[in-house]
This record gives structure tokens, sequence and C-alpha cells, in this order.
């Protein structure tokens, strides 16, 4: 049945077009990967957004798709699937822009894009919000940090340790992204020359992810 499952999905997302990316067998070779089921020996903290599988979606551009529990690896830059949470095998699609993963209402997606400070993105962002005048990214941003010797008799060695934070940016019309925190501030400051965003912001302060999607979505209408 998993071999069916895997084999569905390859068909689903028209997995011929992998072949010039990567000749050997796609299922054998691609599909099952190692992967850390926990931290890597040696390491501190977790390479995860979510250290758990989360009950999701994989969508194609042609708008099929398929149920599965993902995980995504900020360190590996792979999103882990396994078609069923109980099954110990993990698998790992091609990394392509023709495949979007779903989880908790938010989408990850493969992209190229710039900030305001000139730094080039590459990989996997999360679609929080895309309105028509502003989208509202995620980018996962990796860290690790090196071990580190103990410098006297009195302290411990310190282990390598991974930890993923995630970065928010919005995306304002045709603009490069715009790191922002969740706090009113930063977008009052993003918003500071539209007096009606102004004003709504004075009013709705922004503390967490739905309060920000609530204020963008203000701005879509006004806009």
């Amino acid at each position: 049945m998993k071999r069916f499952l895997l084999l569905s999905l390859m068909v689903i997302f028209g997995f011929n077009s992998y072949a010039q990316i990567n000749s050997q067998n796609v299922l054998n070779d691609r599909m099952t990967i190692s992967v850390y089921k926990k931290t890597p020996k040696g390491f501190t903290g977790t390479p995860f957004v979510d250290e758990e599988f989360k009950k999701g979606i994989i969508m194609d551009e042609d708008g099929r798709s398929q149920p599965a529990f993902l995980r995504y690896n900020a360190v590996e830059g792979i999103m882990e699937i396994k078609l069923n949470k109980l099954q110990e095998d993990i698998h790992v699609l091609p990394r392509i822009k023709k495949i979007n993963y779903s989880i908790d209402d938010y989408t990850y997606f493969i992209d190229s894009k710039r900030t305001e400070d000139g730094e080039h993105l590459e990989g996997y962002f999360v679609r929080y919000y895309a309105g028509d005048n502003v989208k509202l990214l995620g980018w996962p941003r990796p860290d690790i940090i090196e071990a580190q010797a103990a410098k006297t008799g009195y302290d411990k060695d310190k282990p390598a340790h991974l930890k993923v934070e995630m970065e928010y940016y919005l995306e304002i019309g045709d603009n490069r992204l715009q790191e922002v925190r969740l706090r009113p501030r930063d977008f009052r400051k993003a918003f500071d020359e539209n007096d009606a965003m102004k004003n709504y912001l004075s009013d709705n302060k922004v503390k967490d992810l739905e309060d920000a999607i609530q204020a963008l979505k203000f701005y879509d209408k006004q806009a």
C-alpha cells in the first residue's frame, strides 16, 4: 500500500520531468531519504520549524492535491513527508516550484526574492497572507551555533546548537521584501504614509500573526 501511494504521488505531480534533474530511480534514491527523526547526535535544539509532523496537503500548480503529514527541516531546506503519521519511513519530493505544501492554512512555496537590505533569499517561504496589494511572508531562518569548548576547568563544553527562527516580511506591491516583527511599532512604520492604516493601527495593535493578517486585509480593502 505504501509503495502504491508513493507511486500515486509521482503520477499526480508528473515526476517524468524530474528525470532531467536526477537520472537515478526516484522512488528508491530520492523518495526515501535518511533524515533525522530527532536533533542530530551531539547537537541541542532542533532543525525543524515544528518538531512534530502536522497534517497538511501537498499541492501542484494544477490544483491536484494529496493529504500527508508534513514537517519542514530548515537546516536541510526540505519538506519531510509521511503518508501515515505512524510510519517510520520519511520521504521527500524534489524541490521544484510546481509543488507547494499547506500546513495550518499557510503555504510553503519555493521562490527567490530580495530584501530591502539587498539580501537574496532563495528556497522555501511561508505564505501567511496574499492580497492584491500586499503579502505577508515568512522565512524560516536556520542557525547553527558551533560547539564551544569550556574556557575554564569549572565550565562545561557547550554542544553545537540548532535553532530555527521565523522571520516575517511584507511585500507591498512590487517592492522588495521589508522585514517586520509582529509588534505595533514595526507595522506603524511600514504603513506610515497611509493615513487609513495609521488610524487602523492606532486602534488595532499588531501583536501576533492573526493581528497582522487582519491588518493587511484592511489595507487591501482600502488600497
